[in-house]
């Protein structure tokens, strides 16, 4: 796996010292309580003042992890996540944010990512809730205009030629490129607040996929005349199956998610 991180907001009806103490009786791993601007390379309960509570769950916090590089990291955090659900909840003020490593990749790499990203923005909203789709959240924003002419877009992209150039393009919508500079990482913003660690697990595996996809195979294809529109969810999914990035078993889950959300 590429080293990735991920960042989990939710609400407790316990403080952020109590969740640690609950974190280590349930599961043996030491959890920090930090400030919101610290960047230890640690398990951390950090605050974050855009999370709002209610009268029951008192406490908005945000799980943060080290750098993450195993299946077994995986499960850690899953781990974990299932103690947070236990004594937590979510709202639309909290969210899920990957980040995954693309250290190094230069401007020929990050284009590929960027161009795969803008084929299937819309397909990605589908296993999304309406909150996190198109500009419904000023978090997670769209890039493109539903519609928008792919060819025209890759054109955009192939212009250019740098990583400062390309990075210019995107602010911090669903797809944040800012932290490359410093961290070597691409950020997903997109996915729902949830504590489910079957969901998470999923969707750091969904990233994985697709980041090793546009980095390790050929160029994204597309065809004059194709939009924004054109790709669905079934094509990103099919394709990521027959290029040996993700199996059946997620292809079926996500289309099976993309059906409850419809």
């Amino acid at each position: 796996m590429r080293n990735f991180g991920v960042e989990i907001e939710f609400i407790s009806n316990l403080s952020r010292e109590d969740m640690c103490r609950e974190i280590k009786r349930e599961t043996g791993i030491t959890i920090t309580v930090a400030g919101y601007y610290d960047k230890e390379n640690s398990w951390r309960l950090k605050s974050d003042s855009s999370i709002y509570a209610d009268n029951t769950y008192r406490w908005g916090m945000e799980l943060v992890t080290p750098i993450l590089s195993t299946e077994r990291d995986l499960e850690t955090l899953c781990k974990i996540v299932d103690v947070c659900d236990k004594h937590g909840k979510v709202n639309r003020s909290c969210g899920v944010h990957v980040h995954t490593d693309i250290t190094q990749c230069g401007p020929k790499p990050m284009r590929k990512l960027m161009k795969y990203l803008a084929k299937y923005e819309n397909a990605i909203n589908k296993v999304l809730p309406k909150s996190r789709r198109g500009n419904e959240n000023s978090y997670c924003r769209n890039s493109w205009y539903p519609d928008a002419d792919l060819w025209a877009e890759f054109e955009s992209f192939d212009r250019r030629k740098t990583t400062d150039e390309l990075m210019r393009k995107f602010g911090r919508g669903k797809w944040n490129f800012q932290n490359y500079v410093q961290h070597g990482t691409f950020e997903n913003r997109c996915h729902g607040a949830t504590l489910s660690s079957t969901k998470i697990r999923n969707w750091v595996k969904l990233n994985q996929a697709i980041v090793n996809s546009c980095f390790d195979t050929f160029l994204t294809r597309i065809k004059t005349g194709d939009t924004t529109s054109t790709y669905t969810l079934k094509d990103m999914l099919a394709e990521l199956v027959r290029k040996g990035y993700i199996d059946n078993p997620m292809k079926s889950y996500y289309l099976n998610r993309a059906e409850d959300l419809r």
